[in-house]
C-alpha cells in the first residue's frame, strides 16, 4: 500500500473585485508605484512597462498585481470641471500626496540614457475597459494638462512623451467606481535608425472602491483598530501581532488579530471511515464573514492539476458565532498516487 504525501499549504487570496480575470491577484493599496518603461538591447521584445512598487523596492508584472483605489481618493465635482458634472464623483489617485494621506500615488519612469532619439520614448493609451471614464492629468506651472481622456474617445493624442531617463508624476482618475483594465504601449526610435520599436501592449488593473460600503472585513476591523490605522496593520495581508497568522486567516477563524495565538489555524489529519482512511481539514468558520470562502482542496501533483474543493462534509458543531466544520477527501489512502492538500481562503468584495 502507498503512503500519500500529505503537504499543508495556507494560502490566502487577497480582495480585489468581482472580475473574474483579477479575483485572485494581490493587491496595492498605499504606496508609491511607477509605471515603469524597461529597456534591453537582448531578446525579442527591446521594451517593456512593468510595476514598481517603490515602497518595497519590487516590480511587478502587469498582470500580477491589481492597483486600488480607496474611498478616500474620491472627490466631488465642483462646477466648470472637464471630468463631469457639477456633484459628480471623481475617485483621483493625487499627483502629490498629501502627508498622512493613504492613497496610491503613481508616476512613470524611464531608463535607457542615450539609446533613443532625442530621449525620448511615447507612451499610448490603446484601450480602456471599465464602467466609467478615464484621465490622465498633470498639475504644474503651465495649469492643468489632461494628457489622456476616454471622455472623447482614444486617439493619437491620448499619448505621453517620456524623458529616457526621467520620472515624472500625474493624477489618475476615473468617474465610477468598479474594475478598470487600462492599456498602454510604449515606442521609441533607437539612434541611428529609422523605424521605431514597440513594447508589447501591456494591461494595468485597478479597483476603483465604492462609496459606502461597509463589508463584514471592515466592520471587523473596526472592531479591532481605530479609524485610520495603516493598511500595514489592518490590511488581510497583515500579521501585527506576528504569530504567523494573516489577519485573513485571523477574520476566518474568530480570532484577535492583535495578540498572538496557536489556535485556530485549519488543522489537517487522516480520518478513518470503515475500511479506509482519508485526508480531512477540521478548521474554525465565523458565521460573520460572509465575505469570504472557505477552500480546503487536494491534487495528486505538487506543481500541476486541478485542486480538487474537499466537499464531503463529515460534521458541523455550532458555537453560536463559529462553527467547527471537517471536510474530507474523496481518494483514500492507499490509492496508486500520491495525494497533496491545500487550505485557502478568498475575501471577496462586493
Amino acid at each position: 500500500m502507498k503512503t500519500p504525501s500529505a503537504i499543508l499549504l495556507m494560502v490566502l487570496v487577497l480582495p480585489v473585485g468581482q472580475s473574474q480575470a483579477q479575483t485572485n491577484l494581490p493587491s496595492l493599496i498605499t504606496e508609491h508605484v511607477d509605471v515603469r518603461v524597461n529597456y534591453t538591447a537582448d531578446g525579442t521584445n527591446h521594451l517593456s512597462i512593468v510595476l514598481h512598487a517603490t515602497d518595497h523596492a519590487q516590480d511587478y508584472q502587469t498582470n500580477q498585481i491589481v492597483l486600488v483605489a480607496l474611498e478616500s481618493s474620491k472627490m466631488i465635482l465642483p462646477a466648470g470641471t472637464p471630468f463631469g458634472n457639477e456633484g459628480d464623483p471623481l475617485w483621483v489617485l493625487p499627483q502629490d500626496r498629501q502627508p498622512g494621506q493613504e492613497v496610491l500615488s503613481l508616476g512613470f519612469a524611464a531608463g535607457a540614457a542615450g539609446v533613443f532619439v532625442d530621449g525620448r520614448v511615447t507612451v499610448r493609451l490603446k484601450r480602456v475597459e471599465g464602467p466609467g471614464n478615464f484621465f490622465l492629468v498633470q498639475s504644474g506651472s503651465f495649469g492643468t494638462q489632461i494628457k489622456m481622456s476616454t471622455a472623447d474617445g482614444i486617439d493619437d493624442l491620448d499619448k505621453l512623451e517620456l524623458l529616457t531617463p526621467g520620472h515624472d508624476h500625474y493624477n489618475w482618475a476615473f468617474t465610477t467606481s468598479g474594475v478598470y483594465c487600462v492599456t498602454f504601449q510604449v515606442s521609441g526610435t533607437r539612434v541611428g535608425e529609422n523605424d521605431p520599436i514597440f513594447s508589447p501592449e501591456a494591461t494595468i488593473v485597478f479597483h476603483v472602491r465604492p462609496l459606502g460600503v461597509v463589508t463584514p472585513y471592515a466592520l471587523w476591523q473596526k472592531a479591532h483598530w481605530l479609524q485610520g490605522t495603516a493598511e500595514s496593520i489592518s490590511g488581510p495581508a497583515a500579521d501585527p501581532d506576528a504569530d504567523g497568522l494573516a489577519n485573513v486567516f485571523e477574520y476566518a477563524s474568530h480570532l484577535d488579530p492583535n495578540a498572538v495565538s496557536t489556535n485556530g489555524r485549519p488543522e489537517f489529519a487522516w480520518l478513518t471511515v470503515g475500511p479506509d482512511t482519508f485526508g480531512a481539514f477540521t478548521f474554525t468558520r465565523a458565521k460573520a464573514a460572509t465575505d469570504l470562502t472557505y477552500e480546503p482542496s487536494a491534487r495528486s501533483q505538487l506543481s500541476s492539476g486541478i485542486w480538487e474543493a474537499l466537499t464531503h462534509e463529515v460534521g458541523v458543531i455550532d458555537h453560536d458565532a463559529t462553527e467547527t466544520v471537517t471536510l474530507r477527501d474523496t481518494v483514500p489512502m492507499g490509492s496508486p498516487t500520491s495525494r497533496f492538500y491545500q487550505f485557502r481562503v478568498q475575501l471577496h468584495e462586493p
